[in-house]
């Protein structure tokens, strides 16, 4: 009776493991096509590819709906805009190496910002790195789900125990990953392809307060309270106390007299939100996320804008302050005033 049971619990790990392994397959295979078409029409339509073609894309992304379909078509949307006109630099490509150049994949160091410099590597990113990537976070998924304390000595011999159900497990998590993934790095990326794509579409005027001194002026001029800012001095001077001979002495140019650099004195969280916070914290933020049906025709009028969402990010425990002089990108920690009735420009 025991070795029957083994044997049907093998037979319904094997029919399990490939059922898995075919959706995987029809996943990296849909990945791969329907990058392809998108970027040989530019569209998010399949209506001009051929018959075969678009039957071909809709059977492979069947299984996990339209999330799937936008998910790819944003990918491919980094070649459609690439070099393409952009709000906040000169192109989307010049955007991505900007943005993406503090942002590794875990474990490497190596900033993603280096395969934007070449449409054939970002190629190698999307369409080859990037599965990888999801393959190594599935596993490590499934790693975790076995027991989020377990050595890798204990969770081998959990996998050991049931290799077949856990691989099936593992190419399932796989397919998630790789099409409907739900960190926040893939919904950062997926909004602002969507941002530069309507920006380029509409040449909407708002865009242009992307520009953070745009922002404050603008802001300003309208009554907004903005995040102050330094009108004077035209120059500062930062020097380090201990260098000598001309070095460790920088010189910034105040926006406010053509410069590049906005000056500001560092904020801090309001009395009343560091009454509940420890001694020294970061500055934390207060987001309002809203929504409009304006845009989606049916009948819907621009008025119909909602408050999708409240959020306050309180910063706990002080975070070692990086000094001011760094080469690298700054972290990408916006900045506004806690509950001080003040905008930043890095919350829009």
């Amino acid at each position: 009776a025991v070795g029957v049971g083994t044997a049907a619990m093998a037979l319904v790990g094997y029919d399990r493991l490939m059922a898995s392994l075919r959706l995987a397959l029809a996943a990296l295979a849909g990945l791969w096509l329907g990058v392809a078409c998108h970027v040989y029409t530019g569209q998010y339509s399949y209506r001009t590819l051929s018959p075969s073609v678009r039957t071909a894309i809709c059977k492979l992304l069947e299984p996990w709906g339209l999330r799937a379909r936008v998910h790819v078509y944003s990918l491919a949307l980094i070649f459609v805009l690439w070099g393409k006109p952009h709000y906040r630099n000169g192109t989307f490509q010049e955007d991505m190496i900007k943005n993406l150049r503090n942002v590794a994949i875990p474990g490497t160091g190596i900033p993603l910002s280096t395969f934007c410099y070449s449409r054939i590597t970002a190629a190698a990113l999307v369409l080859f790195l990037n599965p990888l990537v999801c393959l190594l976070g599935a596993v490590n998924k499934v790693r975790l789900e076995l027991g989020p304390f377990l050595s890798l000595g204990q969770a081998a011999q959990r996998f050991a125990s049931s290799p077949l159900l856990l691989t099936a497990r593992v190419l399932e998590v796989f397919c998630e990953h790789l099409l409907q993934p739900d960190d926040w790095f893939s919904f950062w990326r997926l909004n602002c392809r969507l941002a530069s794509l309507h920006a380029l579409r509409t040449n909407a005027s708002g865009y242009r307060c992307e520009d953070k001194w745009t922002f404050l002026v603008e802001g300003e001029a309208k009554g907004i309270p903005v995040s102050p800012y330094l009108r004077t001095p035209a120059t500062i001077v930062a020097k380090d106390v201990n260098e000598e001979g001309g070095l460790g002495i920088f010189f910034f140019t105040n926006a406010a007299a053509g410069g590049r650099f906005i000056l500001q004195e560092r904020l801090d969280n309001s009395p009343e939100l560091s009454a509940l916070l420890p001694a020294n914290a970061p500055l934390s933020t207060v987001r309002v996320i809203t929504a409009s049906e304006g845009g989606l025709g049916g009948g819907g009028g621009g008025d119909d804008d909602d408050d999708a969402a409240d959020v306050t990010h309180a910063a706990r425990a002080a975070l070692p302050l990086r000094p001011a002089l760094m080469p690298a990108a700054p972290p990408r920690v916006p900045a506004p005033a806690g509950l001080g009735g003040h905008l930043h420009d890095d919350e829009l």
